[in-house]
């Protein structure tokens, strides 16, 4: 989650469905707003807490999170584990094996 600040109010939610299947998902949970002054002109900024992530369509489609958008606030999709986490859960499992063995 971060925060960010806008010139125009946000939806609650946004979500962009990809040609692979995938969804770009924009969460926002609005906080306040100001206003900034400069010489010239007086600009309203509106400030929310946001979360953005890619996901399946098929793991979070549209009506779930049209359902409850805050219940997405702080998601973190799960990555898979990487070639070394994949190792070293392999050497784990052997010296375990190895070491009932003998």
């Amino acid at each position: 989650m971060k925060k960010a600040t806008f010139t125009e109010k946000q939806p609650d939610y946004r979500y962009f469905p990809l040609a692979d299947g995938k969804a770009d998902i924009f969460i926002y949970s609005y906080i306040g707003e100001s206003t900034e002054t400069t010489d010239e002109s007086e600009t309203t900024v509106y400030e929310y807490d946001m979360n953005e992530f890619r996901v399946p369509q098929n793991l979070i489609t549209e009506d779930m999170v049209r359902d409850n958008p805050m219940k997405y606030l702080e998601y973190k999709p799960v990555s898979p584990p990487t070639d070394h986490e994949r190792l070293e859960a392999m050497e784990q499992a052997f010296m375990e094996f190895v070491s009932e063995v003998l």
